[in-house]
């Protein structure tokens, strides 16, 4: 039995740039590629992006031969492929999940931040109005 290309999974490695998205967006419509970002920046919002693009995996580089062997391996298992793709689907709700609160807990210590600043500043006036009584 011989296994045609058109029976192979093709795996389109994308270099997280500009038009990753885009690409990464297009693959979805042939549901036969599968979709891997590789980049320098490990910053997980890149990861987040690029996974919530429908990257079914982020490598970071420089990629040694073992990550990018273990990543063909988990990508073009049949069990595994679905899967992961379901765990990444997961693991991007969670990050951004997490870049909401990250948001959130920025405003709530800027806010506290201020209220801070204005405190200290109601203490030097008092103090001030002390010293000149």
């Amino acid at each position: 039995m011989t296994t045609s290309i058109s029976d192979k999974k093709q795996i389109l490695f994308v270099d997280d740039d500009e038009c990753s998205e885009e690409l990464v967006t297009l693959t979805l419509t042939n549901h036969e590629i599968i979709a891997a970002c590789c980049s320098a920046a490990s910053y997980e919002r890149y990861i987040g992006k690029a996974l919530r693009c429908g990257a079914q995996a982020y490598l970071i580089k420089p990629i040694s031969q073992d990550d990018l062997q273990q990543a063909v391996e988990r990508l073009t298992s049949p069990v595994n492929g679905r899967k992961s793709a379901a765990r990444l689907a997961e693991l991007a709700a969670i990050l951004e999940e997490l870049d909401i609160r990250y948001e959130q807990e920025t405003a709530r210590f800027e806010s506290a931040k201020e209220k801070l600043l204005r405190a200290e500043e109601k203490l030097m006036r008092l103090k001030a109005e002390k010293a000149s009584l």
